[in-house]
């Protein structure tokens, strides 16, 4: 079974108003705070096999960032 991910993207960075002439430059702080972001898998149906490999990756990300 397929499942699909929706992650969020600045409103500047998406193509409708990227083409109405918006440029993600011109919000530096929009930015920084998409740049910083993780999306994590969240559906009914994720076992807890995929929640333990979910939170794994967590923690190695933040000791990774934090030393």
């Amino acid at each position: 079974m397929y499942q699909s991910m929706f992650i969020l993207f600045p409103v500047p960075a998406m193509t409708f108003y990227k083409n109405l002439g918006y440029d993600l430059k011109n919000y530096p702080v929009t930015y920084d705070n998409f740049s910083r972001e993780i999306s994590l898998p969240v559906f009914y149906n994720l076992t807890d096999e995929q929640t333990q490999t979910v939170i794994n990756a967590v923690i190695s990300s933040v000791n990774k960032v934090l030393g």
